[in-house]
């Protein structure tokens, strides 16, 4: 961990090192970003969880941090390979709201991608509601990837039959009110919604 003037900062690398996620505080700003191969995939986005009775999205402080190396091997049911294995890094942080709430933000990174995952670690018999998910993508304003923009909702669609658009700007979806599927963004998979 960096610590600058206030800020702290955590990373973790995939197992080949080419694709390092961040995860950042500023004040109370908290964000993640990624990169792969030198360039950044996403920019400073922000994270953030909000239950019915605690915000996790600002003036937290840092407790704890715990690593580990994941290999984990599994089967399914059918597809090209029967026995999976996945390698990645993982990063577990875990932060107090000032409500005295915990949170745990953990950050897994593989050679093909990189995972966030939010956990609340205490054991407790109430019922909790999560009310906002404000874990975000800011990507940078010339990303290009593989996009399958959607149709318009009208009497026959969302079809979702569009063909995919090899090497487009990504900022082309926030011109479709449908918005979109990502195909492929360097090496993660994800979908976006139009605004």
């Amino acid at each position: 961990m960096a610590l600058a003037a206030g800020a702290a900062e955590w990373s973790v690398s995939s197992p080949n090192g080419r694709i390092p996620a961040e995860v950042s505080m500023t004040g109370t700003s908290w964000t993640w970003s990624v990169s792969f191969a030198g360039r950044p995939v996403t920019e400073r986005s922000p994270l953030g969880i909000v239950r019915n009775d605690v915000m996790f999205d600002r003036a937290l402080q840092f407790e704890s941090e715990s690593r580990r190396r994941v290999d984990d091997r599994y089967e399914m049911p059918h597809g090209k390979r029967r026995v999976r294995r996945h390698i990645a890094n993982e990063m577990t942080l875990r932060f107090l709201a000032s409500s005295g709430a915990r949170i745990d933000l953990i950050a897994r990174a593989a050679d093909d991608g990189v995972a966030l995952r939010d956990r609340f670690p205490e054991a407790s018999s109430q019922t909790r509601t999560v009310r906002a998910e404000l874990t975000g993508f800011r990507f940078p304003p010339t990303a290009r990837t593989w996009i399958q923009p959607y149709d318009e909702i009208t009497k026959w669609t969302p079809a979702y039959q569009r063909f995919y658009e090899a090497d487009a700007p990504l900022a082309a979806l926030a011109t479709n009110r449908a918005g979109g599927a990502i195909r492929r963004s360097y090496a993660s998979r994800r979908t976006v919604r139009g605004r």
